[in-house]
Formats: structure tokens, sequence, C-alpha cells
């Protein structure tokens, strides 16, 4: 089995338009919050329904805050992160035809 090796490329963690935003379930919306709260910051989101689902859309344009632009280039939050966040090379693999 491969597994997938971050580039450091931040595409996953750049967002030129809001629309483009991670989905969070309410758990997830829940701890982000949460964590935004406890560095200082809030973040913003929109409730959607998708298929009768109650959603969020987690309303960034730029950099995630919570992406290290320094030196690290990572997610300071990889351990928590939302289920949208870490599927996202998944869906790059899938738009490659499974060649990564």
């Amino acid at each position: 089995m491969k597994t997938f090796l971050c580039l450091r490329c931040d595409e996953c963690c750049y967002f030129d338009n809001e629309e483009r935003g991670p989905i969070l379930f309410e758990d997830e919306l829940t701890r982000i919050r949460a964590l935004a709260k406890s560095r200082g910051f809030d973040i913003k989101y929109r409730e959607l329904s998708i298929n009768g689902m109650k959603v969020y859309r987690w309303l960034i344009r730029g950099y995630c805050p919570f992406y290290d632009k320094g030196g690290g280039k990572s997610c300071t939050i990889h351990a928590v992160k939302p289920l949208a966040c870490r599927m996202y090379h998944c869906c790059i693999i899938q738009a490659l035809g499974g060649r990564y």
C-alpha cells in the first residue's frame, strides 16, 4: 500500500475564493471555533444543507489561519483537522487518475 507524501506545496491550505473553503460537520465546527478562540481569533462560516444534512462552509480567503507559512509549511492542527482537509490529497490522487 502506498503512503501519501505531503510535498508542502500549500495547495490544500490556500483558498482564493471563500466558496472553496472546507465543509465542516457540526462537531468539527465546534472544535475549530474553540481552537481559534484559544489562539485569539474567530472563524467565519455559513450553514448549508447537503442532502438534508446540516453542514458548514468554513469561509476562508487566503491561507487557513492554522497553516504555518514559515519554515514548517504545515498544518498546526494536523491531529484534529477537519475531514475535508484530511481527504484533500485523496481528491488530488483521484483527479490524477490514481497516480501520485
